[in-house]
């Protein structure tokens, strides 16, 4: 009942009016999904949500499953993440009865970014591996360039660099055999992460930069933040504050536009770090205290609680200094175990 209330701009529904058949109608707007899915949310659920309602009314079975598993990615990118999982599971039982290899791959695909959003490395990593095996039966090039990325991340998680990069260049081979620039990004970005830490970097911010101009030339908001992030951080490590400070600046501001709260926890707490080291402790505490009171990623929070510690002693305030160091070490322990 809520999608059938749903109102679309006025130039989408002038398009819609002008289509005269109800699956000429939902196919349409399905082909609108990856076109706002990164830059408006919100705009991207009415538009599946007014799909699902059509499909209903009109009886459009075919439609149903792909329209369900695009309101679940939506959910992931606005960070429901129980939410997104549920729908999955169900439509992964219903493709699963329907023997539909190439839907069930790419469902468990974001099973595994579910888990891997909640930094679930292990389930991420479980899911990933299932579904690089069907892609691998389905000799599906394209995806395999996607799965083989999402595997490098994970043994980047585990600090097996070299393997990271392995997967990473196997993705770009993929990806480039297949033409399919607007994804290249994602891989150069995390072949760039393993360089970071494996402490090379020119090579690091080399791929970011390459990653950079991609996400701007596709318009990859999501992406963009994560770029910028990730260059901050390279100056960071650099020692170069100034620089730091103004890329970790735009990611922030980006993040707080597509309203992605697990990239604006992780880039305060960085960007905290950059300005103690120049000496601007009350700012650094402001935005350590927000990138606190989001975090979900326990790594994120400890690397946040530890930053508080050092600030609040250059601050003098020992009190808080001392409490924040004991959440810094009890977090240490749970990760440890």
């Amino acid at each position: 009942s809520i999608a059938q209330k749903v109102t679309l701009p006025d130039s989408l529904e002038q398009q819609l009016d002008q289509i005269t058949s109800d699956s000429a109608k939902v196919a349409y707007l399905l082909n609108l999904f990856p076109v706002y899915l990164r830059v408006d949310s919100d705009l991207t659920s009415d538009i599946m949500l007014r799909a699902r309602a059509l499909a209903t009314e009109a009886n459009l079975q075919q439609f149903g499953r792909n329209i369900d598993v695009k309101i679940g990615i939506n959910y992931v990118y606005q960070n429901q993440l129980d939410t997104a999982r549920t729908i999955f599971n169900v439509v992964l039982e219903d493709a699963i009865s329907a023997n539909d290899s190439v839907l069930i791959a790419t469902i468990v695909t974001e099973i595994g970014i579910t888990y891997y959003n909640e930094f679930n490395d292990a389930k991420a990593l479980e899911y990933f591996v299932k579904a690089y095996f069907v892609l691998k039966d389905l000799r599906d090039t394209a995806r395999l360039g996607g799965i083989s990325n999402n595997i490098g991340i994970m043994f980047d998680s585990f600090e097996e660099f070299d393997k990271a990069k392995s997967y990473f260049f196997e993705a770009i081979k993929y990806k480039l055999h297949m033409g399919d620039s607007a994804r290249l990004g994602s891989s150069y970005h995390n072949l760039g992460i393993a360089y970071e830490e494996l402490g090379e970097l020119d090579s690091a911010l080399y791929y970011f930069n390459i990653a950079t101009g991609l996400r701007l030339k596709f318009h990859d908001l999501r992406g963009l933040t994560k770029s910028y992030g990730s260059i901050g951080l390279v100056h960071l490590h650099r020692q170069q504050y100034d620089s730091a400070q103004y890329y970790l600046e735009e990611a922030i501001q980006l993040d707080e536009e597509i309203k992605d709260t697990v990239a604006l926890s992780s880039d305060l707490s960085t960007y905290a770090e950059v300005l103690y080291h120049q000496s601007k402790y009350h700012e650094a505490q402001q935005a350590v205290l927000r990138s606190i009171s989001m975090s979900k990623g326990v790594e994120t929070k400890k690397m946040a609680y530890k930053m508080l510690g050092d600030i609040s002693e250059k601050l003098m305030d020992y009190k808080t200094s001392a409490e924040v160091r004991k959440k810094y070490y009890e977090l240490s322990d749970s990760v440890f175990v």
